[in-house]
This record gives structure tokens, sequence and C-alpha cells, in this order.
């Protein structure tokens, strides 16, 4: 597991950590804006979307249309979709904490749940 670790509002979450203490903590701190299985939802309709392509050196490079700056590579398409998941995540709750707009998938809208992150730092 890679060793990076996001602060998420006033918490500090590694990297990888598991889906359901991720989600456990971030309702805690973002209540009624976060709803369980919510991160895990959008992650997955958002890498349905993804593209992947064959570089020259014979990798695949990963990509999701709106993500700005988002991509991840792997030996094989499979491990270039696990990178991409592993790289969404910590993009998203970075964004998250930042109150940057991220794309609505699938009806998804975290949006809100940045726009409470950014007024709790304000206050």
């Amino acid at each position: 597991m890679k060793k990076v670790w996001l602060d998420v509002g006033h918490r500090i979450l590694p990297a990888g950590l598991a889906d359901d203490v991720r989600e456990h903590l971030l309702a805690r701190d973002f209540g009624a804006c976060f709803r369980p299985g919510m991160l895990a939802d959008y992650i997955a309709k958002a890498v349905e979307k993804a593209d992947y392509e064959r570089t020259e050196a014979g990798r695949f490079f990963a990509t999701i249309p709106g993500f700005k700056g988002l991509w991840a590579e792997g030996k094989t398409v499979e491990a270039a979709r696990r990178e991409l998941i592993s790289t969404l995540e910590d993009w998203l709750l970075l964004a998250i904490r930042c109150g940057d707009e991220v794309p609505v998938v699938g009806g998804i809208d975290l949006n809100k749940i940045g726009r409470y992150a950014k007024a709790r730092q304000s206050a």
C-alpha cells in the first residue's frame, strides 16, 4: 500500500483506507451531506466511463473524461483500473477537502460535501 495521507476536514486519512472506515469518518464529519455507500457508488460509476489506451511502451494508460488531471497506468488494463480507482479516491477526497467542484456522476453530486467542507474552513 502506498504511503499517502490525505487531510480531509480535520481528519488525516491514509490513502487505501478500507471503504467502510473512510465512509464512516466522512459521514461523521460531513453529516447529512454524505450517505453510506455514496463514495463507493460514485467511484464505481466514474470508473465505468474510463478510457484505456495502450502506450508505446506496452503499458495501459487510463483516464476518466471530465476529471481534469486524473490518470493512472499499469502493466495490464486491470492493473491500470485498480490504480485509477485508488487515484480517484485520493483525487476526490482532496477536491472535497478543498471545496473544489467535481463532476456529477450517475446522478451523485459530491459538490455539496465540498461546499460544507469549505464553509467549515472559513468558520
